[in-house]
């Protein structure tokens, strides 16, 4: 339904809404055009390691916008950046939001999936264990034993083990690569 004129649908103006609040962000002077939607604009952010501006932007368009997948999106990279910011309680309420709001299994996979890594990084296997199987079992093909391990292992190469504590917790993990993945022997 537009507002004014052949182009101007009430989303644009929604928009241009989001667009004016973030203009403080300094973000038009990467070379991020104008008239970019805000979508596009926060996900250039995290490109350039500019995750508290694209944490601003991902606020501004909940907040703004009512459309639901764009909503789910925001929420799903909202949960992706206050993860690596360690928010674990922020990033999982992100996720949990995701699986009771839409009924799309490659988002309900791809938010086990972070939620388990977030579990992995918190150091409970268990819980990683469960969130890796849901994943899983959910959408086989998004949660494929490549991305799992490869999850896993980018965890490992980042975390060596330095005590005692560290080399148990690291054996836990293989043995859970063992339980999931009896080929890997």
């Amino acid at each position: 339904m537009p507002l004014t004129g052949p182009d101007y649908s009430y989303t644009g103006f929604i928009a241009e809404n989001v667009r004016m609040k973030i203009k403080d962000l300094s973000i038009f002077s990467m070379g991020i055009p104008r008239k970019t939607s805000p979508g596009i604009i926060a996900q250039k952010l995290m490109e350039v390691g500019e995750y508290n501006k694209a944490l601003e932007v991902y606020r501004e368009i909940i907040r703004d916008i009512q459309d639901k997948d764009t909503v789910i999106n925001a929420r799903y990279q909202m949960g992706i950046i206050e993860s690596k910011f360690g928010n674990t309680a922020d990033a999982l309420k992100h996720f949990q939001y995701i699986i009771s709001n839409t009924n799309d299994p490659i988002l309900h996979s791809k938010s086990y999936y972070q939620m388990a890594m977030i579990y992995l990084k918190d150091r409970n296997i268990e819980m990683a264990e469960d969130y890796f199987l849901k994943a899983k079992n959910i959408y086989p093909s998004h949660a494929s034993h490549l991305n799992i391990l490869a999850g896993i292992f980018d965890y490992l190469n980042t975390h060596p083990i330095e005590n005692l504590n560290e080399a148990q917790f690291h054996e836990n993990i293989l043995k859970f690569i063992f339980r999931y993945f009896p080929d890997f022997k």
